[in-house]
């Protein structure tokens, strides 16, 4: 059942569709950062083999830092609105690939015939973890893709906090982390972007079972992200709102957050999402037959 559902998923127009729309992204960052940006404010930058040599060394070249890839693509900078955009898409794209399918599956009476041949909380668990896994593929991929394809432009050098170019100081989280183990750093951040995009798509499954179309199914996701964004900056706790743990630029927002206190938030969310899921759709079928029931003695009783 696992592999079934798994190619499903890989075959389908909704992982093609996030797949492109991070190809799409991760260009539009390229453009505006490596092209644009960087060569209207500092006129090109430094690639020579030489300097970065140099630099690494310790010495200085013509007085310039250079733009490096830690603070160059689409989640290391804040310079263009492409950090912006790909975090405000995210919990859609997370949803694209296979959030809408159990809704689906229902809606065409196609579920019907798989609990007929499966058993139906084997059908629900595979469900909710290809769901889960294809959620943080799709919500990682436009940060890999833009990585990748701006190191072809800018030099993996560490970032300097005296040049000024970053948005993590001594006082943020993992500041230490990210001027001494960046890479590590970025991964943690990876790891986290992935884990929340696998939150977003299951949270589509547990509204599946109350939508009328899969347009409320697929968006439910972002809209529950903005509001929760709003409430929590009413309330005064920033700290807990996804856009602003998963930002590897937003650490200012969560100061004073261990990395523990946030992976214990999200695998909360996540055992959350799968209790939901999976107790609701095996029991929801007894509890309709229950209350039928029920009302139906009621009125037999009392005429």
């Amino acid at each position: 059942m696992f592999r079934f559902e798994l190619k499903r998923c890989m075959k389908g127009r909704g992982f093609k569709a996030a797949f492109l729309i991070s190809l799409i992204l991760a260009a539009g960052h390229f453009t505006a950062f490596c092209i644009c940006f960087l060569h209207n404010e500092y006129g090109g930058i430094i690639t020579d083999k030489e300097a970065v040599k140099l630099l690494k060394a310790g010495q200085s070249v013509l007085g310039i830092y250079p733009a490096n890839i830690f603070e160059g693509f689409i989640g290391g900078e804040q310079y263009t609105f492409w950090n912006g955009v790909y975090f405000y898409l995210l919990p859609i794209i997370a949803v694209l690939p296979f959030g809408t399918s159990f809704f689906e599956d229902e809606d065409s009476g196609y579920l019907k015939n798989i609990y007929i041949k499966k058993k139906k909380e084997i059908y629900l668990v595979c469900k909710f973890i290809v769901t889960f896994i294809s959620g943080g593929i799709a919500a990682g991929l436009p940060y890999v893709f833009s990585f990748m394809m701006n190191l072809l432009y800018v030099p993996a050098i560490k970032p300097n906090q005296l040049a000024r170019h970053n948005f993590v100081n001594q006082l943020n989280n993992m500041s230490d982390w990210y001027y001494e183990k960046t890479f590590l750093y970025f991964g943690v951040y990876l790891l986290i972007i992935m884990l929340c995009g696998g939150v977003f798509a299951t949270l589509s499954l547990c509204v599946s079972f109350a939508a009328k179309n899969s347009l409320f199914v697929m968006f439910f996701p972002f809209l529950f992200n903005i509001s929760f964004d709003y409430v929590a900056m009413e309330l005064k706790i920033e700290k807990y709102v996804p856009s602003n743990i998963m930002n590897p630029m937003m650490t200012e927002y969560i100061k004073g957050r261990s990395m523990f206190s946030v992976f214990t938030e999200i695998f909360a969310a996540i055992l959350l999402c799968f209790g939901f899921f999976v107790v609701l759709n095996t029991t929801r079928e007894r509890l309709v037959l229950y209350i039928v029931t029920s009302s139906c003695c009621g009125r037999y009783q009392f005429g």
